[in-house]
């Protein structure tokens, strides 16, 4: 044998040159030290004795089989796929035990309703598990940050990985039932502690692989590498109080924890049984608590915190807050405000209002489509063109064309409400070269209808890829009002459209032969009177229509003013006003005119349309301002919208066989039913006072239209595209920023806590942006010690949240939390609201060992 050994080595005798070379048999020596042949045969000995078995220390894989562990993946998740994957490399999981959902429409968030429960995961993952041979060695399931948490319903709603645990096993067909039932495994059972499988107890384990970032969770993984040895303590923290109502039976879990762990397996345990949570325990191994079990668990730390408090000695008029503002031009201003209209809870919510300035442009000569953008969050949609009649669009501008290929953004300028959900509605004038057959293609991604003329030639509808739809209509050379609605219900979107006629081939119409608006109006066969105040001098203005020439009174030639396309009327407020006598009754009638005031101190009454001079009779009516808004009265009123000062507005009243409609700056407001008799006496229109002679307008008055039949909805709103408010951009906008803000000192033995801060916020009108949250933490001499922000959220029409969870700065005792909002894109006006804001310190906050579940822990809200 041992000449065996020797003859590899055979070099290691052969004579060396190099004097400083060991001999041969001293190399040989070395190669076997350690190692030594006694006198005995049996005696083979390692000196010395080495300390530990493994060297190099055991690995997580040689020490632990996962080969029974399946992994779930949610594919339309970044954060399931980034941490999903990050495990299946660390253990070595085979792809055969990895469940990928990557349907279309799988969802991400934390809440699903049972359907989607059913459809995009339970009925995918039931598949797989037929399909696959290794299913039947299956134990554990692990879940991972982006799988849904928790199903929906009521009173069966449950835990995602509790329903996922049953699945296809021997109580799958108690998945979505309103009840409990009992399993045979450990101690919850009243069985001992033993190795699971499923073949012998019927569910999966399910464990989550989760954290409040994906960071936190890729974390866990490598932690669990570094907890071969740790030992530490169980910390299980219940409530004697609730041992008497329905909170027993999890008290009773916490009992049996306890017997199980500190007593069965002789573990250490700090077991606490009185009602203020434990907290700031070391060498933490695992936690089990109720979180209701304690009153302060959720106690929120910011006085005042939905602003409802007012008070006038703070900068906002609202207790312990404060705000900056944001940089406007001089046209321009911005203002915080606490108001008790809109608000996500309590009393009211603050409102940062955006007033821009609006010039007003004339419709007919501004080329391209008027856009409106309506935010479809929230709404249910399908497959069907939505509704978009009596909405408000949440962005106006003028687009050039309709020329947008597939994209997975918004478009420039617009902020990601306008990505996923939305709808938009294009309109203006199409001015034809030549009479002929024009042909009109919709290409889009999702669903389209095109009107030509207000009837409708193109429907594209659907759920569907860029797709092209065509038709075509014999038109005249000229003006024709052209409609586009379209909305986007998920994926890319895209909108194009073509025309093609009379020597023209196929293209994208141009910007040349668009136009917002026109002076040609509808149903020019069925309008009475038409009133453009074009002549710009003299003592009465024509009726371009029919014959009822409005004659001045108390006016002069200085009432003539400029108007956006042209001439107008001023009125001072005092005694101006201008009338005509008629006999209009025919039944169904339409009045449109355009407006715009200086001042906001009107006296109630003041008018800028009336169809008679008999005050308070219920057969005339009249347009008049009362309470700093726009009214349609007789002897009752209804609102068209808010007076805003310096602002055109478009106000029109359609009555429709005893239907009155109500329109403002093209919006359908609302309807009222005319009882028998009313609006049926037209003897005198007149304009800049009321019925009465007593309540004066001071403002301008343009374009005013009288029909004899009841326009449609699209007709009205091709009547108010001929003059635009013209709202010019906020010139700060994705620069400046305005933030709200509060001090508060921290309570005792809150140190080194981590914390959530949490705030509502939501738009309205055409303005969008973030808005961010951010805490600076402190000590108590003022030295600034940590700054933690949030990633931001953009604003929605509804109500929507954004969180920070942050660990200050261990030494800070105070903190500075603010609100900062920023508006981007396309913002020209309304306001912004904030509310409901939150800091809770998260509790309970340990000294977790590697390979604790701490940071894992999750509500599932579920039974």
């Amino acid at each position: 044998m041992i000449l065996l050994l020797l003859s590899p080595f055979s070099a290691l005798v052969q004579p060396e040159k190099d004097a400083g070379v060991k001999p041969a048999e001293n190399q040989l020596q070395d190669i076997f030290e350690g190692f030594y042949v006694g006198e005995q045969e049996d005696v083979w000995n390692e000196t010395p004795w080495p300390t530990v078995a493994v060297p190099g220390g055991f690995s997580y894989l040689s020490v632990i089989d996962y080969s029974d562990v399946g992994v779930l993946i949610n594919n339309l998740s970044e954060e399931s796929k980034t941490i999903g994957w990050a495990f299946v490399a660390a253990r070595n999981i085979s792809l055969d035990r990895v469940f990928i959902f990557n349907e279309s429409g799988t969802p991400v968030g934390e809440t699903i309703n049972r359907e989607k429960f059913n459809t995009y995961f339970a009925a995918p993952f039931l598949e797989m598990l037929q399909n696959r041979s290794s299913a039947s060695q299956l134990n554990y399931l692990v879940t991972t940050k982006g799988i849904p948490l928790r199903v929906s319903g009521g009173g069966d709603k449950a835990s995602f990985d509790q329903e996922l645990a049953l699945l296809g096993g021997s109580y799958n067909s108690s998945i979505g039932a309103d009840n409990w039932f009992d399993h045979g495994y450990g101690p919850l059972a009243g069985k001992e502690m033993e190795p699971f499988t499923r073949d012998k107890y019927g569910f999966f384990l399910v464990t989550r692989l989760t954290g409040y970032t994906v960071d936190t969770a890729l974390e866990l993984i490598e932690r669990a590498n570094n907890s071969l040895g740790q030992r530490g303590t169980f910390v299980l923290d219940l409530a004697t109080n609730r041992n008497g109502s329905g909170y027993k039976y999890w008290n009773d879990d916490l009992y049996v924890a306890n017997a199980t762990l500190n007593g069965s397996m002789n573990l250490p345990v700090y077991f606490d049984e009185e009602a203020e949570f434990v907290t700031n325990i070391s060498n933490v191994m695992g936690y089990a608590s109720w979180g209701s079990n304690d009153g302060n668990w959720a106690t929120n730390r910011i006085p005042n915190s939905g602003f409802d408090t007012t008070d006038a000695a703070w900068g906002m008029g609202t207790r312990y807050w404060d705000h900056t503002l944001p940089a406007v031009s001089s046209d321009e201003e911005f203002s915080w405000q606490y108001q008790t209209a809109t608000k996500e809870g309590g009393s009211g919510a603050i409102e940062g209002v955006l007033s821009p300035n609006c010039t007003g442009q004339d419709g007919t000569t501004t080329a391209g489509l008027l856009a409106e953008y309506f935010d479809n969050s929230g709404i249910s949609v399908g497959s069907t063109m939505p509704d978009l009649t009596n909405r408000q669009p949440n962005a106006i501008r003028v687009e050039p064309n309709l020329d947008w290929p597939s994209r997975g953004s918004a478009y420039p300028g617009l902020d990601s409400r306008f990505n996923t959900h939305w709808s938009g509605r294009f309109t203006g004038t199409v001015t034809l070269p030549e009479t002929g057959n024009w042909t009109f293609y919709l290409e889009s991604d999702d669903g389209t209808e095109l009107w030509v003329n207000h009837a409708s030639l193109v429907q594209n509808h659907g759920m569907h890829g860029m797709r092209t739809v065509s038709n075509f209509i014999n038109l005249t050379a000229g003006e024709h009002d052209l409609r586009v609605e379209f909305y986007q219900g998920g994926g890319p979107h895209g909108l194009r459209l073509f025309w093609e006629g009379p020597n023209q081939s196929k293209a994208i119409i141009p910007t040349s032969a668009l136009s917002v608006g026109s002076l040609q109006a509808p149903q020019e066969s069925h309008l009475m009177h038409r009133w453009d105040f074009e002549e710009g001098t003299g003592m009465q203005t024509n009726d371009s229509v029919g014959n009822a020439n409005l004659t001045f009174n108390g006016m002069n030639a200085s009432n003539w003013v400029s108007c956006p396309g042209g001439t107008c009327l001023m009125f001072d407020g005092q005694d101006d006003y201008i009338e005509v006598d008629v006999n209009d009754w025919n039944g169904n009638f339409t009045v449109s005119q355009f407006v715009i005031t200086n001042t906001t101190n009107h006296p109630s009454y003041a008018s800028v349309f009336a169809s008679s001079d008999n005050a308070g009779s219920n057969a005339s009516f009249q347009h008049m301002i009362q309470s700093s808004k726009w009214n349609l009265h007789n002897d009752q009123s209804n609102v068209f919208g808010d007076v805003i000062t310096e602002r055109w507005a478009h106000l029109a009243t359609v009555f429709d066989n005893g239907t009155i409609r109500q329109y403002y700056n093209g919006q359908y407001v609302g309807s009222t039913t005319s009882p028998q008799g009313d609006y049926n006496n037209f003897e005198l229109y007149r304009m800049g006072v009321n019925r009465a002679g007593s309540a004066f307008f001071e403002g301008r008055i343009d374009r005013v239209l009288v029909y004899e039949t009841a326009l449609s909805h699209t007709e009205v709103h091709q009547l108010s595209r001929e003059l635009l408010p013209n709202c010019q951009v906020y010139s700060g906008v994705d620069q400046e920023t305005t933030t709200v803000w509060q001090n508060i000192t921290l309570p005792e033995n809150h140190t080194s806590h981590a914390w959530l801060f949490s705030g509502y916020g939501m738009v309205e009108g055409p303005i969008g942006g973030t808005f961010t949250l951010q805490v600076d933490a402190s000590d108590e001499n003022g030295t600034l010690l940590s700054t933690n922000r949030s990633s931001g959220e953009a604003f929605e029409t509804n109500w929507n949240s954004d969180t920070l969870r942050f660990r200050p700065h261990p030494q800070a005792t105070r903190f500075n939390i603010s609100i900062e909002v920023m508006m981007t894109g396309f913002s020209q006006e309304g306001s912004i609201f904030l509310d409901t804001l939150k800091l809770e310190a998260i509790r309970p906050h340990m000294n977790w060992i590697n390979g604790s579940i701490g940071e894992t822990a999750v509500s599932t809200g579920g039974r």
